[in-house]
């Protein structure tokens, strides 16, 4: 039998035909939402896109509390060149302070799982420790002294949500040896949650001028919510750092784990500010 609703017998020829309109009518809108979606904002939702990145970036510019975590990395390198016979070369496991003013001590504790006294200065091979504080707190890229030009990249979607990749070109700096400063020129994406209002990946192409000993390097960070001191923030979980050094191509991939507040009575101190 077939039971009556709305004047149309369940199962007739009528019901059918209404029942796949509404499909067709649902897939028709749910189709212009998408393409609404995924359309080029104009240059005042742009700006807004911009802005609304920006104070998501630079949210934790002196409004951190002392902390530490644990910082992972395995370093893979191609002697090749070629980008076709990487080798992992080792991998680290580091103590990271980080205090309130922005500033970083890192401190080596395990060398491919076991326990070291080498420093951090006694590891042969590339090595990175102004990631983490670059990223916390993006200042060559969001920075109010940072001389960034953004433009409109594209719509992506990632874990189901729908993310603006802002696209950027900028200036900044290095220090490969400690002390000789190189001008660097920058191009990378910036990913932004509009719904969480929320930078969740960044990545950064970095040219060098002429002498400057890499050929080409990047790095690229992921951010995700992290409980700190009972609050949720949003920091960086993992990440890379990429290039070539002479014929040599490294990467480094590294992630954060263990983020913890010093003690309310105890604070961070440096000998001195790690380059």
């Amino acid at each position: 039998w077939m039971r009556k609703r709305c004047g149309v017998y369940r199962g007739s020829a009528a019901y059918n035909e209404g029942k796949n309109l509404m499909r067709l009518l649902l897939a028709v809108l749910t189709s212009i939402t998408v393409l609404q979606a995924q359309s080029s904002p104009d240059s005042a939702k742009l700006q807004d896109l911009i802005n609304r990145a920006r104070a998501s970036a630079m949210r934790y510019d002196g409004h951190l509390p002392d902390f530490s975590c644990t910082k992972i990395t395995v370093r893979w390198e191609d002697s090749s060149g070629s980008g076709k016979e990487w080798k992992k070369r080792d991998t680290l496991e580091e103590s990271v302070s980080f205090a309130g003013n922005g500033n970083t001590q890192t401190k080596l504790e395990k060398l491919n799982g076991v326990a070291t006294n080498k420093s951090w200065a006694q590891l042969q091979g590339v090595r990175e420790n102004k990631l983490l504080s670059g990223a916390i707190v993006p200042q060559e890229v969001f920075g109010s002294k940072a001389k960034t030009r953004f433009e409109w990249n594209r719509w992506e979607t990632r874990a189901g949500r729908m993310t603006a990749v802002l696209r950027f070109h900028g200036i900044g700096e290095n220090y490969p040896d400690g002390k000789t400063r190189y001008e660097l020129q920058l191009t990378g994406d910036v990913y932004f949650d509009p719904l969480a209002g929320d930078v969740i990946r960044i990545e950064v192409s970095q040219q060098g001028p002429p002498g400057y000993p890499f050929k080409e390097s990047g790095w690229e960070i992921d951010y995700a919510p992290v409980m700190l001191s009972g609050r949720e923030l949003v920091l960086p979980v993992g990440g890379a750092v990429h290039g070539a050094r002479s014929k040599v191509l490294f990467r480094n991939a590294i992630q954060y784990r263990g983020y913890r507040k010093y003690e309310a009575d105890s604070s961070i101190r440096f000998d001195r500010e790690e380059q």
